[in-house]
């Protein structure tokens, strides 16, 4: 065991104070000399920084308000639905290890109604767990050492490798910390495990770590994708989507490839196409980039925002601004699958002054760029 030592868990109450008297107030170097003058430059400092952490961290969690946060860790820390939902795949009432628990975003899921500890290195980010824990009136048992040196005396497990080394984000798996091919060997004796990372690395290297990968949706965010190790794990590729509760499996059948687009286009959620799902839905692909389904009949699914084309296709630019002007666009949405059109360049184009809503579909066909123009699908 690599015990790191005791630490003081709870924040000096002059910190508190100097948060209470900061307030909403926007920080200013006025505001701070007085928080500084009367709490100390520790204080003020805390102050200041929480009430940022505190907007931002209401993009995550319904209590933030009241919680504490370390910036890279705040954002690095899983949404808290997700991590509910993530928490609901372990068998109720086991005890479960949180090896990277952070500011305690995942630990506080699993924290829920049963006995939990987490790990950290990080005695800072530790103090932030243990507050955030008392916020949702939940306990567990903190650890201030490193996961990856302590004996695991428990069957069940997750953790989230850090992203960022000194303060750098790191891009190569092997520099994660701790290293998720080290974390998947040794969960592999657990019961069930779960490690958590960026939906951006390849499928070679996630289905080294395990067979079962579960690719998760919030918000119609690809938030991350889930690595289940362990004698519990079942092999098996999905697409999760956390607000209906609905999942897909991997298809090893492909979508046929269509152009021109048909009466409606349907952009399909992040996390499906990363799971490779998109034949589940037996419409064909528009363009050659995997996300726009195109289809002659009107579909509802959690899975699929729906358009219908209003013309299209168009194979220029500078046709594409005439179109836009005889329908009477707004300057429109732009949504782009393509290796030929930069969104941000096209929008500063189409800056347009008609009413209607509008919005603009770019897709490759070959080597040829093509646009649609398209009204959302309401309901």
């Amino acid at each position: 065991m690599n015990d790191v030592g005791p630490i003081e868990l709870d924040f000096p109450e002059y910190y508190w104070q100097a948060l209470q008297e900061l307030g909403y107030v926007q920080v200013n170097s006025k505001i701070l000399l007085k928080l500084s003058a009367r709490f100390g430059e520790d204080a003020a400092r805390f102050a200041a920084t929480q009430q940022t952490l505190r907007k931002k961290g209401i993009a995550k969690f319904s209590r933030a308000a009241n919680m504490v946060f370390e910036a890279e860790a705040l954002e690095q820390a899983t949404h808290e639905r997700v991590a509910q939902y993530r928490a609901l795949k372990f068998p109720e009432g086991v005890k479960i290890d949180d090896l990277t628990c952070g500011i305690g975003g995942d630990l506080m899921a699993i924290a829920n109604n049963r006995d939990a500890s987490g790990f950290d290195v990080d005695a800072g980010r530790l103090k932030c767990a243990h507050h955030n824990l008392k916020v949702y009136d939940l306990r567990a048992n903190l650890r201030n050492e490193d996961a990856m040196e302590s004996e695991w005396n428990f069957a069940y497990a997750i953790a989230d490798p850090s992203r960022r080394v000194t303060g750098k984000r790191v891009w190569n798996p092997s520099d994660f910390q701790p290293n998720p091919i080290l974390l998947a060997s040794r969960m592999s004796d657990l019961l069930l495990g779960a490690i958590k990372l960026s939906p951006l690395l390849s499928d070679q290297f996630l289905q080294s770590l395990s067979p079962n990968l579960e690719f998760i949706s919030l918000g119609r965010e690809c938030r991350e994708v889930v690595a289940w190790i362990g004698k519990e794990s079942k092999p098996g590729i999905w697409a999760t989507h956390v607000e209906s509760g609905e999942s897909l499996m991997r298809s090893t059948v492909l979508c046929q490839i269509t152009d021109p687009p048909k009466r409606f286009i349907y952009e399909a959620d992040p996390a499906v196409i990363r799971a490779h799902g998109l034949s589940h839905f037996k419409m064909d692909q528009l363009g050659e980039i995997p996300g726009y389904l195109t289809s002659n009949r009107p579909e509802t699914s959690p899975w699929l925002a729906g358009f219908e084309v209003v013309s299209g296709p168009i194979k220029n630019e500078v046709e594409l601004k005439k179109e836009l002007q005889r329908f009477g666009s707004s300057s429109p949405v732009i949504k782009a699958r393509s290796n030929q059109v930069s969104v941000l360049n096209l929008s500063s184009k189409l800056k347009l002054q008609g009413k209607k809503d509008c919005v603009v579909i770019a897709y490759d066909v070959g080597k040829s760029l093509r646009f649609l123009i398209a009204q959302r699908i309401l309901g």
